[in-house]
């Protein structure tokens, strides 16, 4: 990451009482490519994914020459770059198909969230369930396998013998209900605090990804940064798609497929929508249906 540039700068934020109205309106335009209406704002067809601004580099914005291999704004290929993992050629900064870091920002950018002191205090939320949870779980497992194989094998054993953990008498009275309920009653309390520590964890990604952008790629790099950060987290196991606020849509290929993401939205996993049909599903309190936005339902 250059010195000079902050978190910040490299994602371009804006405070949202500095957003502005849409300054190109595009009204009644359509896709040069595949003729399809332009939205309001939008740099891309979330049609074919034409790029809609020529002469305008890809990644930030800046004028540039036919035959210029490299901006002099940003010194990415401003047409575009093909990705050296899967070979899709794309004018993102992360790859849409299998999200390898294309421009030079990626890399630093990602590495700059994960070292934010947002995404410190996501992890030390993920820290604080996972400690209690781990040592809760073992301790009564142990406890029970040992008195266990004390009532199997053990009952002549001597109360004062190291096997003796348990300072029995020598009684043949089956305690391995008793454990058995205790065991039960500690992982009831477990998965609550687990459930209380999870909404936390979700309400504090869903704060972190409250954001504004001073343009629809600012918002990409951020929001495809995010989706790579989520798995570390064990906060996500499977992205349905990416929630867009400018009309409410589920893009299931990510903000890459939204053609005006600067007015920002959130991630929305598998886990936290509900199936009510083969292409059907509650969330938020809202049923969508294919269709609900451009190109319908994909699945990852």
């Amino acid at each position: 990451m250059a010195a000079n540039q902050s978190f910040q700068e490299l994602f371009r934020f804006q405070e949202p009482q500095q957003r502005q109205a849409l300054r190109d309106s595009r009204e009644g335009e359509q896709c040069p490519s595949c003729l399809a209406a332009v939205k309001p704002g939008a740099d891309i067809c979330e049609s074919c994914g034409e790029w809609l601004l020529p002469g305008k580099c890809n990644f930030c914005y800046a004028e540039y020459k036919r035959d210029q291999k490299f901006c002099g704004n940003c010194g990415n290929p401003p047409g575009g770059i093909a990705c050296k993992n899967c070979g899709a050629h794309s004018h993102f900064d992360f790859c849409p198909k299998c999200n390898e870091p294309l421009s030079r920002k990626a890399a630093p950018s990602l590495q700059a969230l994960l070292d934010s002191p947002e995404v410190q205090m996501l992890k030390d939320i993920k820290q604080a369930a996972r400690a209690p949870e781990t040592s809760a779980k073992t301790t009564p497992a142990d406890q029970l396998n040992q008195l266990n194989a004390y009532l199997k094998n053990d009952h002549q054993a001597s109360a004062k013998t190291p096997a003796n953990r348990f300072n029995f008498t020598g009684d043949n009275k089956d305690f391995s209900k008793d454990l058995e309920a205790s065991q039960q009653s500690m992982q009831k309390i477990l998965e609550e605090n687990k459930t209380v520590d999870d909404t936390l964890l979700k309400m504090k990604i869903k704060e972190l990804q409250k954001k504004a952008f001073s343009d629809n790629q600012a918002a990409r790099l951020y929001y495809t940064s995010i989706k790579i950060m989520l798995p570390q987290l064990d906060a996500c196991k499977s992205f349905l798609g990416w929630k867009c606020n400018y009309a409410n849509f589920i893009h299931y290929a990510g903000p890459s497929d939204c053609a005006c993401p600067s007015m920002g939205g959130h991630w929305v996993c598998k886990d936290d929508v509900k199936w009510v049909g083969a292409n059907s599903f509650i969330y938020d309190g809202l049923t969508y249906t294919e269709g609900n936005e451009p190109k319908g339902i994909y699945h990852d």
